[in-house]
């Protein structure tokens, strides 16, 4: 199972932006049948808020071949674009669990 996270660093006053995206971005990524999990939300950490990270993305997929199929899939390429605009900063983080069934 591959752990995909994402961390994102909403401009100031775009936030609202950033929570539309992700909300269009989950309901059409879905359709990928790689896509074993997906959750994203608005940060609520105090570490983390002190660091810029406003939101935060979990996606699991089977294997690290998925990853190029999500990447290049047009529902992640718009969010891409809009989170390219919208946020200051933007890191992803992927590795594998070992357990094909997300343990």
């Amino acid at each position: 199972m591959i752990e995909h996270y994402v961390l994102l660093a909403a401009k100031p006053d775009r936030a609202a932006e950033v929570d539309a995206a992700l909300e269009t971005f989950l309901s059409e990524i879905v359709v990928l049948d790689t896509v074993r999990e997906i959750t994203a939300g608005t940060n609520f950490n105090k570490g983390g808020l002190e660091r810029g990270w406003t939101h935060g993305m979990l996606v699991r997929l089977d294997t690290a071949d998925d990853l190029p199929g999500y990447w290049e899939h047009e529902a992640h390429v718009r969010l891409v674009e809009i989170l390219d605009d919208a946020c200051s900063d933007r890191l992803a983080l992927d590795f594998e669990t070992g357990d094909k069934n997300g343990g």
